[in-house]
């Protein structure tokens, strides 16, 4: 069983990097989408950062209602997984990231949400530039190399998904990403 999901995580790597290689390289915007659970994305994502967040005992608190999303599934899964490796750096051994998301009438609003470091309101401004780390001696410890945000952004406006980033120091971060209307997330077949 573990051979087998070394196996399944390593071709999804595999297609995941060339899926961003085309993304940034050539700008591709022509994805075929096509409606995906949420809970499903959001599970894979989950299972993919297990072993991070078992090592420093961080729980997690999920509370989110299922709906369709259209996209493309590695890339979104991609989008779930940098938040939570993420608010996963930015705790303490032992707390908690809370995954949140509920339907607001048309639109969906989803939030990853942690109570670790925080930000300062420069450095969430500059996030998503390629290589800019707000710690950078704390990522390079764990692993990071600046990029992740960076393809965050450019991945959720080929899917059109809105988005913000609410952080205080001392306090912690919350991601929040709302997706549009719900019969655009629908398959029209």
């Amino acid at each position: 069983e573990a051979v087998n999901y070394i196996f399944h995580q390593g071709k999804r790597l595999e297609s995941l990097s060339f899926k961003l290689l085309e993304l940034i390289v050539t700008d591709r915007q022509d994805y075929a989408f096509r409606p995906l659970s949420l809970t499903k994305l959001v599970e894979e994502a989950v299972q993919i950062t297990e072993i991070k967040r078992r090592e420093k005992l961080i729980l997690l608190n999920k509370d989110y209602e299922e709906t369709l999303v259209q996209g493309e599934k590695d890339l979104l899964i991609s989008v779930f997984t940098n938040l939570l490796d993420n608010a996963a750096k930015a705790v303490e051994p032992g707390d908690v990231i809370q995954i949140r998301g509920k339907q607001y009438g048309e639109q969906y609003l989803f939030c990853v949400i942690d109570n670790g470091c925080g930000m300062e309101q420069q450095d969430v401004s500059r996030i998503t530039e390629a290589f800019y780390m707000v710690d950078k001696s704390r990522a390079r410890k764990e692993g990071g190399a600046g990029l992740g945000m960076t393809l965050i952004s450019r991945i959720l406006a080929v899917h059109k998904i809105r988005w913000k980033i609410f952080s205080a120091p001392g306090r912690g971060t919350a991601v929040a990403l709302r997706f549009g209307k719900k019969e655009d997330r629908e398959d029209k077949a």
